[in-house]
């Protein structure tokens, strides 16, 4: 089953549908609207737009605030990061604790708690000189992403 068609099934109007309607309507929908035209690159920023909204709410409702901490740590890593050859990962939002509590809902001190055992861990470290935070344990910060 293609992508297309699953990502159709998902929607509520089709997910009655039989996968062969769904994959024919998927390629209908491709024949009259070409990938490279407007439309169709505005539709592809919204649908990434609502998956990551989806994805935030999903994190505020189901971890608690360390888990969320991490999780918008490698986020933004992934989007503003500057790889370094020994192999931390430089994320370059000069983000304040308070700005990551706004960014995942929590307080301050709750942020700055989570942030101290990640520090305490040796997953994470804050260069001064920059103003950036380093993740330097990328698999434990998803770990603790995960719980």
């Amino acid at each position: 089953m293609s992508e297309e068609t699953e990502s159709l099934q998902r929607v509520p109007l089709f997910a009655d549908l039989p996968a062969e309607t769904l994959a024919a309507l998927a390629a209908r929908l491709r024949r009259q609207m070409p990938p490279d035209t407007p439309v169709v690159y505005q539709l592809r920023v919204l649908t990434q737009r609502l998956r990551d909204q989806n994805g935030r709410l999903e994190t505020l409702m189901t971890r608690d605030v360390a888990g969320r901490v991490a999780d918008c740590l490698l986020r933004l890593a992934r989007t503003q990061e500057t790889p370094q050859p020994d192999g931390k990962v430089c994320v370059d939002a000069r983000l304040t604790q308070s700005d990551i509590a706004a960014l995942v809902g929590a307080t301050r001190e709750r942020v700055s708690r989570a942030l101290t055992a990640f520090r305490a861990s040796g997953a994470l470290a804050w260069d001064k000189d920059k103003s950036r935070w380093i993740i330097l344990n990328s698999a434990a910060l998803a770990k603790r992403a995960q719980m």
